[in-house]
């Protein structure tokens, strides 16, 4: 059998590839019955991990509240920039404004269906290295809640963006997998943050975790998305790139991956002038929309993000004889661990096992901090005997999260939308979550203060049980199909 190539007409050797209809309703659609599954290629590999260093940029500077706050709650002017400790209210402003500002930041994913996935990243990476040097020398809060909220504009249209790449330079097989290897890059950046803050000045520990340069420096050598130059008709561009992407490929697969790319583009709204209501107009647009904003708003209220940035204070609060910062240092090191065994078994068990025992698992993980606050609350004399149960329940909280809750939400929400809508869609769905995160982060420390951390414990743990059940009851399983076969599974919905 041969089959000419798409680029040149040639012919090329291939395989007999035996197709089948892809389900009992649509038997005129068809797939191949035994797709041949290439290892990864190397500039596949760099690629993605090039990219991937945008999540350690975000890490250290997401984690750079949890250090900072130590420094800005102590009463030397050698180590606080603010020559005096910073108040609860001041706490929850500088951790919410930045967080509610960065909702203009998913509109900037926009300009990446202009100027391109890699262009728009690399130049928002200017404005998010000169805010964090602002943020270095800031001595004031407002000056602080400005180039922090400065550098979550930038950081939260990069971060979109980069879901939208990585969708579109993988393939079906190994698309969730690179998914989750962004949150093992998350608390690297993390684990580098906890480790710097206790050995400088907070102006010093500002500098050193301005990390975007690094990504610059990687990210300018990786291509433009396949799907991108496609969507604008540079089909010899895109052919070019998927060669060098998948260079352990044929020329025949190769046109596959083309043809793939083509029907996934076709998939979608065939109106060229894209906006944020072309989502809704289609049922597997408001099918996706739904399906997509619940994990992430799961993710957003199992507590782990709020307990990042704060985790020293916490710890400290609890009056183990650990301190805060240590174990910040070893809530980074098993981050990491456990971001790594998701990456290996996503593809193999799938999206929904992997969201249904991570929330379930996090909900009763956080329930039993709770409890121990609680007891310490009433000035119960068991406390004494279970010193290890804010180490223990944080550890296993990390774990449950990182197995899923934490890597998946995003990974998932970019497989859900064709190219045409895919940036509107993640644009909306992150200003969404956005604004609840940042009225989300301002009431936190009020209602710990009024409440007491253990209801705070015991509301996020709520909140994981919940988006086990709406993960149970409404979340398809979407393992290993391509985006064309995902909006057709949401068009019979």
């Amino acid at each position: 059998m041969v089959q000419k190539s798409i680029e040149n007409n040639e012919t090329s050797p291939l395989n007999e590839i035996k197709y089948v209809p892809v389900d009992n309703k649509n038997v005129g659609e068809l797939k191949p019955l035994q797709e041949i599954k290439r290892p990864d290629t190397l500039y596949l590999f760099f690629s993605v991990m090039a990219s991937l260093t945008l999540m350690l940029v975000t890490g250290s500077t997401w984690a750079w509240t949890a250090p900072a706050l130590i420094k800005l709650l102590s009463n030397d002017t050698e180590v606080n920039p603010l020559g005096k400790p910073i108040t609860t209210l001041e706490i929850s402003m500088l951790v919410s404004i930045p967080a509610l500002t960065s909702v203009m930041g998913s509109l900037l994913p926009l300009t990446s269906d202009v100027l391109g996935r890699k262009k728009s990243m690399l130049y928002m990476t200017l404005g998010s290295f000169l805010s964090q040097i602002g943020l270095a020398f800031s001595t004031n809060i407002p000056a602080m809640i400005i180039c922090s909220s400065v550098f979550g504009i930038f950081i939260s249209g990069q971060l979109i963006i980069l879901q939208i790449y990585i969708t579109e330079i993988c393939e079906d097989h190994n698309r969730a997998k690179y998914g989750c290897i962004m949150s093992f890059f998350l608390p690297i950046g993390e684990l580098y943050t906890y480790i710097l803050g206790p050995l400088f000045s907070f102006k010093y520990f500002t500098l050193l975790v301005n990390l975007p340069f690094i990504f610059f420096l990687l990210f300018v050598f990786a291509p433009e998305s396949p799907m991108f130059l496609l969507s604008k008709g540079r089909k010899e561009e895109c052919i070019k790139i998927l060669k060098k992407l998948r260079s352990n490929k044929t020329n025949a697969e190769i046109d596959i991956d083309y043809y793939k790319i083509s029907q996934s583009l076709h998939s979608g709204n065939d109106d060229t002038q894209s906006n944020f209501f072309t989502v809704f107009q289609t049922k597997e647009g408001r099918i996706g929309m739904f399906l997509a904003i619940f994990p992430i708003l799961g993710q957003c209220f199992s507590g782990v993000p709020i307990i990042m940035l704060i985790i020293a204070p916490i710890f400290d609060e609890a009056g183990t004889s650990l301190s805060g910062e240590h174990f910040a240092i070893i809530a980074g090191i098993f981050k990491v661990c456990v971001s790594t065994i998701t990456s290996l078994l996503v593809e193999k068990t799938g999206r929904r096992p992997m969201l249904l025992l991570s929330s379930a698992g996090s909900g009763i993980a956080i329930s039993f901090l709770g409890i121990f606050f609680y007891l310490k609350h009433i000035n119960s004399p068991l406390v004494i005997y279970i010193q290890w149960l804010p180490l223990v329940s944080l550890l296993f909280y990390f774990f449950f999260f990182a197995l899923g809750l934490g890597p998946l939400p995003s990974a998932v929400m970019g497989e859900l939308f064709p190219t045409d809508i895919r940036s509107s869609a993640t644009s909306i769905i992150s200003s969404i979550s956005c604004v609840i995160f940042a009225g989300y982060m301002f009431l936190f420390p009020l209602f710990a203060d009024l409440v007491g951390l253990y209801w705070v414990m015991w509301t996020f743990g709520i909140s994981c049980l919940g988006t086990t059940l709406l993960v149970y009851v409404f979340l398809p399983e979407i393992k290993g199909k391509s985006i064309h076969e995902i909006q057709e599974l949401l068009k019979n919905y």
